[in-house]
């Protein structure tokens, strides 16, 4: 069939038989050209090398077979076994067919409740796929900067979300005024105009250089051209390392 006869066809579809349609693309192209097919392309890698034990790190581990389409490995040191997803974000997703859709919902802004609603999965579950996400990308953080780095840092009010004993007055949701009585904590973001970016929270509701040099120490390379505003505490950077232009 054709182009124009595939989308004839489906404007002769009624709502319901539309919203079936669309969900079978959608499924199709996750599994086929989507990022969880990215991801699974990464796993079949690590199956290839015998990726080592996440328990032990040891390199001494054999293949078991598959399970749901996921390769598994036993360790001869520790006696434990693995899939070979462990660590990723893919580890134990059920619903993959809609995680492309999710990580779109994310960029738009949407709330949990919200994005649950529109793509019909529980709280619970993208609430936890939230998690992978954030774990994931953790592990793909650069450890060390180069090339041109920016750096700037900005104040939060600390979240005691969850905690039941307050040493504090409990303040009311989004509230962020300066006479509130929350602690401030300072956010230390560096991002490189080659790749990569880091962030680190310092306790403290002003930089200096005691603290910028806790947060940047060992996280720029030799040569790198670190740029600031014109806080004098980012100074201690350059003075720690000479091969460091300030600017």
């Amino acid at each position: 069939m054709t182009r124009h006869e595939i989308l004839s066809a489906f404007e002769q579809l009624s709502v319901s038989e539309k919203r079936l349609a669309l969900n079978a693309i959608e499924a199709s192209w996750e599994r086929r050209e989507g990022l969880i097919a990215d991801l699974a392309a990464e796993v079949m890698a690590n199956w290839i090398k015998a990726m080592p034990c996440p328990f032990c790190q040891s390199s001494n581990t054999i293949k078991r077979g598959l399970q749901n389409g996921v390769e598994k490995f036993s360790c001869k040191e520790c006696r434990k076994h693995y899939r070979g997803s462990h660590g990723s974000a893919l580890f134990r997703i059920q619903r993959k067919d809609k995680w492309q859709c999710y990580l779109s919902l994310i960029e738009q802004g949407y709330s949990i409740k919200r994005a649950a609603k529109g793509l019909g999965i529980s709280i619970q579950t993208l609430f936890d796929w939230r998690h992978k996400i954030l774990s994931s990308l953790q592990s793909t953080l650069p450890t060390q900067l180069r090339g041109v780095v920016e750096c700037d840092d900005f104040q939060m009010a600390e979240s005691l979300k969850g905690q039941r004993n307050l040493e504090r007055k409990p303040r009311k949701r989004g509230t962020d005024r300066p006479k509130h009585h929350a602690k401030k904590e300072s956010i230390v973001t560096t991002v490189s105009r080659s790749k990569g970016g880091l962030a680190k929270v310092v306790s403290a509701k002003k930089i200096c250089s005691k603290e910028a040099l806790k947060a940047l120490e060992g996280s720029l390379e030799q040569g790198t051209v670190f740029i600031t505003n014109q806080a004098s505490s980012y100074n201690a950077i350059a003075r720690k390392d000479k091969s460091i232009i300030h600017k």
